[in-house]
C-alpha cells in the first residue's frame, strides 16, 4: 500500500472516530436535555401551569442551551488529534 493510501485509511479512521465522538456528545446532551425538560414539565404540571405555549418556550430554550453548550466541545472534537479523540470517547463512555 502506498504512503498516500495508508494516510487515507488513517484519515478515514480518524474521521469515523470524530463522528462517533460527536454523536456520543450529542446523545449525552440530548439525554440531559430530555431529563431536565421532563423535570420542568412535571413541576409545572403539578402547579397546573404547563400550557402548550410554555412547553414550546421550554423546548426552544433547551434547544438553544444545548446548541450553545455544544459549540466548544464540537470544535474541540474537530481540532483534536487521535489521542485526544480517544480520551474524549473514554470520558463520554464513563458518563453513561
Amino acid at each position: 500500500m502506498s504512503e498516500a493510501a495508508s494516510s487515507d485509511v488513517g484519515d478515514a479512521g480518524t474521521t469515523d472516530a470524530r463522528e462517533a465522538t460527536r454523536r456520543a456528545l450529542e446523545a449525552r446532551a440530548e439525554a440531559v436535555r430530555s431529563e431536565q425538560l421532563e423535570r420542568a414539565y412535571s413541576r409545572l404540571e403539578a402547579r397546573d401551569a404547563l400550557t402548550p405555549e410554555r412547553a414550546r418556550v421550554l423546548d426552544d430554550l433547551a434547544d438553544r442551551l444545548v446548541e450553545g453548550l455544544l459549540e466548544a466541545p464540537e470544535r474541540a472534537v474537530e481540532e483534536a488529534d487521535d489521542a485526544d479523540i480517544e480520551r474524549m470517547r473514554a470520558f463520554l463512555e464513563a458518563e453513561e
